[in-house]
């Protein structure tokens, strides 16, 4: 404020009569001056945590309305399926899963069947009789599992970084001395007759007889 104001305005209630020494009037006007400092900073420090707080909810206003707005953006551009895609998708997908558990059931029904074959094989009643008064005590099972492990007898070597070998499920026992068996390398193939020999119980010699290799007369 100004200070002739106030002091006219001193004038005016109590006159101009010297009711007051300079040095009281200017204590007076001292303190009407702290008087309206204090109130000024008194404002403002109220005014200052309003003012903070204002601004930090139009902020966060501001990041809920652009979340809700980014929704509903992403919502709107996702594509609808109409209700016969919908009966499509859901059909593909149990076709999918059906198909997943055809195939399951399809190896363990070809594993059976291995098994069911292999157990049902049998050698003729006089080759069975052989091995047994030769003192054979294995089975027709045995007889390839040996053989597959003598792959090394194959006489033709694999291509393309394949290896020959034996397949257990085609190997033909046909009696207490021979054995046709396949065999490949993933590329190419052939087939070999065998013959076999039974020392003291155990397999001891295997000999080929004849083999073909596919297209070796082309």
């Amino acid at each position: 404020m100004d200070k002739n104001k106030i002091k006219d305005g001193l004038d005016h209630f109590i006159g101009k009569e010297q009711l007051f020494t300079p040095r009281l009037k200017n204590r007076i006007l001292s303190k009407t001056k702290s008087t309206h400092t204090t109130q000024k900073k008194q404002l403002v420090y109220y005014l200052g945590p309003i003012m903070s707080g204002i601004i930090v909810l139009l902020i966060f206003s501001g990041l809920i309305i652009y979340t809700i707005t980014e929704g509903e953006n992403t919502t709107s551009e996702s594509p609808q399926l109409s209700p016969e895609e919908e009966n499509i998708s859901q059909n593909i997908a149990e076709l999918e899963t059906r198909l997943e558990q055809l195939q399951i059931e399809n190896e363990s029904l070809a594993e059976e069947n291995k098994l069911l074959k292999s157990e049902e094989e049998h050698l003729p009643g006089e080759s069975e009789y052989e091995l047994s008064r030769i003192g054979f005590e294995g089975n027709i099972s045995d007889i390839k599992d040996n053989l597959i492990e003598n792959k090394n007898i194959i006489e033709h070597d694999g291509i393309l970084g394949g290896e020959m070998h034996f397949r257990k499920d085609e190997i033909q026992v046909l009696s207490h001395e021979w054995v046709f068996a396949p065999y490949d390398d993933g590329h190419n193939g052939g087939f070999v007759l065998l013959n076999y020999t039974i020392e003291n119980g155990e397999i001891s010699r295997w000999e080929i007889y004849d083999s073909y290799l596919f297209g070796e007369n082309d």
